[in-house]
């Protein structure tokens, strides 16, 4: 939009805004955004019609929510600094829901009505429109105009595999890759083999177990070393692949008040006790979480979050402290409630880590570790002594009521119910934990907290402290790496990284034809995730094509270090096929770099990409000639990678997929994957697959 002075009035960044998945969050950013009157310092942002940039006419957008969209627009307060951050939902809205968006000229129809009725979807795309209330001088409200607003327009994910005519390879994983697969699956048919996974994200127990049955041909696990895992592992010759680097985060949805407005919080660092105590129900609200002695007077607000001048402070409080705001009031916490590597690896962590320490003023150290709160927790909601810290990768069910706590069995339940319990418009601030896989948390437009590793440091997952993590783990005898949750002396490591490991059936009665294929799918991987082999022994086809051609991983993604990457391309190259195969470790010791395509964040602002959309507000000329900057104290999400996410598209099409290919010759392998899918009870709306 045009502005007297370019950057002068307000920056607007949005992101991802293309390649978007069926469910996806989009995260938006303001910065500059300073008031000519503080009563109209309100950000507006809606979902409308029409993928042009322009604001003449005005688009129509949806005023009213759906089932498939349920906040169809937000209004939220920049702070003092002119700053804001969050996420808005952009679903696709297909007409074979039958649930149109309805609506029309924000804020109210402006005269038209409001039972205008529109789809988004890749064909009738649609776009988001940012209204600032303040720079419309005239009416100064939500009203778009050239004058007071910016429109972003986006597109969704190709509902084709983009393979017509590949072999697929019927698969099921634990939830995060399945945000990969739909960006690659295209660059994946180009392999030696022209062949793509069909895939069920459902959990790990339940892909290597279908594995183990014969039911599918390849699965993805982010924990095989867990002992049910292995129980059926053991059941075949089999061997774990590294894929590709992620971290499992504590999401988290937080807001802050100056008993005025209700903000944002987008960064949060968190104690293992405090997660312990949140995730168990036994903080539920600031009273007594986390609590820590003080070191002479206790800061009262608002210089501090201490109720009592002298004596004990939350921990967790003083941490995440923000002078002249009030943090939240009401906590809670959505877990998974199957078998997951997710929870898992919390229980690890949670159990491994001491109290924490920090100086505020002096110093202070919690008063118990998380694992004595956690069994408080589950000793007070089960009503009987637990005494010991769970090692498990299933929670434990709690009878807790209420819309403060749930245990669902997907990424996509746990958004839906913390969304429904922190919502944009609170009029108290709350705060929701969800711990899931980084590239769900992104897809879901949730922050990452930066969370306490043995060292005492809070860090936020991020490719270096992933990589530093890694670093620290040993590597196992079956190719694997197991973190250390107890290296005292690693400060820059994220305490959960983990590695998405293809687990392949050694066997070699594995027909031929899908061993080649299976081989393809993951050198082709493995060409996005560690960078094309150019070696003269490498396996891949694509050794001398363009790497432009290689697409960039999603958010949420870290390309594999060299030792992982050397391990995984001899793994596929020799052991497919082959049960006698033999881990060796040093293959990692010969010099080799990673040219994978991922994505990069700036602490700054948004790094310049296609997917991330930058635009400036019209507002009254300022005096200086320079364009805002991200002023320090900005608030940031954790780090978030701006780049396209995707996800596939939903099961509507999985009958003319079916149908298709059969008339490619397929169809058996198809048959068998649907009927192990209503076995599963996942042949449903939400279903994660590939469609064709």
């Amino acid at each position: 939009m045009p502005c007297p002075t370019e950057g002068q009035c307000g920056v607007i960044q949005v992101g991802p805004t293309s390649h978007l998945g069926n469910d996806q969050w989009i995260y938006i950013r303001a910065y500059g955004l300073i008031p000519q009157n503080v009563n109209y310092n309100s950000l507006g942002v809606y979902y409308c019609q029409g993928a042009e940039t322009t604001l003449s006419p005005a688009p129509n957008c949806a005023l009213s929510g759906n089932p498939l969209l349920s906040n169809p627009s937000t209004e939220t307060t920049p702070l003092a600094d002119g700053t804001t951050a969050f996420s808005f939902h952009v679903p696709v809205v297909d007409p074979a829901s039958g649930n149109p968006l309805v609506g029309g000229i924000p804020p109210d129809g402006s005269g038209q009505g409001t039972n205008h009725s529109f789809y988004c979807t890749q064909d009738e795309r649609c776009s988001v429109v940012v209204v600032y209330k303040d720079l419309n001088t005239v009416t100064h409200n939500f009203n778009p105009t050239p004058i007071d607003a910016v429109r972003i327009p986006l597109t969704f994910q190709d509902s084709s595999n983009g393979c017509p005519d590949g072999k697929v390879i019927g698969t099921e994983s634990e939830f995060g890759i399945e945000r990969l697969l739909p960006r690659v699956s295209p660059y994946l048919c180009t392999g030696a083999v022209s062949a793509v996974p069909f895939n069920t994200a459902i959990n790990g127990l339940g892909a290597v177990t279908a594995l183990a049955e014969g039911s599918i041909e390849l699965a993805f696990s982010d924990d095989p070393n867990a002992p049910d895992q292995q129980a059926q592992l053991k059941k075949i010759d089999s061997i774990a692949i590294p894929i590709v680097t992620s971290a499992n985060v504590v999401a988290f949805r937080s807001q802050m008040t100056d008993y005025n407005h209700v903000y944002p919080k987008s960064s949060l660092s968190l104690t293992a006790n405090a997660v312990g105590g949140i995730l168990t129900g036994l903080y539920t609200s600031p009273a007594g979480i986390d609590v820590a002695p003080c070191n002479g007077d206790c800061p009262q607000y608002p210089d501090g979050p201490c109720p009592f001048p002298t004596g004990y402070c939350s921990f967790f409080d003083r941490l995440n402290f923000s002078y002249g705001f009030l943090d939240a009031v009401f906590y809670g916490a959505f877990l998974r409630s199957d078998n997951a590597g997710v929870t898992d690896q919390l229980f690890q962590w949670l159990c491994a880590m001491p109290e924490a320490s920090a100086d505020f003023n002096g110093a202070s150290k919690e008063i118990k570790t998380a694992s004595q709160i956690i069994q408080d927790g589950l000793t007070q909601a089960l009503s009987t002594p637990i005494t010991a810290c769970p090692n498990t990768d299933q929670f434990t069910p709690l009878p807790i009521s209420g819309s403060a706590w749930a245990a669902v069995n997907s990424p996509s339940q746990q958004m839906n119910k913390l969304n429904a319990y922190v919502q944009p418009q609170d009029s108290s601030p709350g705060l929701g934990l969800a711990p899931m896989n980084w590239a769900e948390a992104n897809y879901y437009g949730l922050a990452s907290a930066s969370i306490q590793n043995a060292a005492g440091a809070f860090v936020a997952p991020s490719p270096e402290s992933i990589n530093a993590a890694l670093n620290d783990g040993t590597k196992n005898p079956n190719g694997t790496i197991t973190p250390s949750y107890t290296n005292s002396q690693s400060s820059g490591a994220y305490a959960m990284p983990t590695v998405i490991y293809a687990i392949v059936n050694q066997s070699p009665s594995v027909p031929k034809e899908d061993q080649e294929a299976i081989r393809s799918i993951l050198t082709q991987l493995l060409n996005v995730t560690s960078g094309a082999d150019t070696s003269s022994t490498g396996t891949s086809q694509n050794a001398s094509s363009n790497q432009s051609t290689i697409p960039t991983m999603t958010d949420g993604f870290v390309p594999l270090n060299a030792d992982l990457a050397v391990l995984a391309r001899d793994e596929v190259a020799h052991a497919i096929g082959n049960p006698s195969y033999k881990i060796n470790w040093s293959l990692g010791d010969t010099p080799s770099s990673s040219n994978a395509n991922s994505s990069t964040f700036s602490s700054t602002g948004f790094e310049s990409s296609s997917s991330t959309t930058a635009s400036s507000a019209t507002s009254s000329p300022s005096s200086s000639t320079k364009p805002f900057k991200m002023p320090s104290s900005s608030p940031l999400y954790a780090p978030f990678l701006m780049s396209a996410l995707n996800t596939k598209l939903g099961v509507m099409n999985v009958l003319g997929l079916g149908i298709l290919a059969a008339a490619l010759g397929v169809s058996l392998m198809l048959y068998r994957i649907i009927r192990r899918r209503i076995a599963l009870g996942k042949l449903t709306q939400s279903e994660e697959i590939i469609d064709e």
